[in-house]
């Protein structure tokens, strides 16, 4: 089994912690991406850096990330801050 691997970009990566998934994994992605892009080899992605995190998503749903529009984007809010959840109230949390 093959040990190597292949970059991610994530955009907000703490601390510059550099993020890799198995070289099998940046493949299937680079599968649907060449379906639709012919440009780079998945050779070629992973030496500029690897997919987008968002992008890999959507590739590995079997989708083009860049053609999803409206509601069902995750390409302008997926890192946005989300309103906050209300906590329980009293009689919620104390129901069985």
């Amino acid at each position: 089994m093959s040990r190597r691997n292949a970059p991610i970009q994530v955009r907000h990566s703490p601390h510059g912690i550099r993020v890799r998934v198995p070289w099998r994994i940046h493949e299937k992605a680079w599968q649907e991406y060449h379906k639709h892009y012919r440009s780079q080899s998945a050779e070629d992605i992973a030496n500029r850096g690897g997919f987008g995190l968002v992008e890999l998503i959507y590739l590995l749903a079997g989708e083009d990330p860049f053609s999803v529009r409206g509601d069902d984007s995750m390409l302008s809010d997926f890192f946005n801050d989300f309103a906050p959840e209300s906590a329980p109230s009293v009689a919620e949390r104390t129901e069985p």
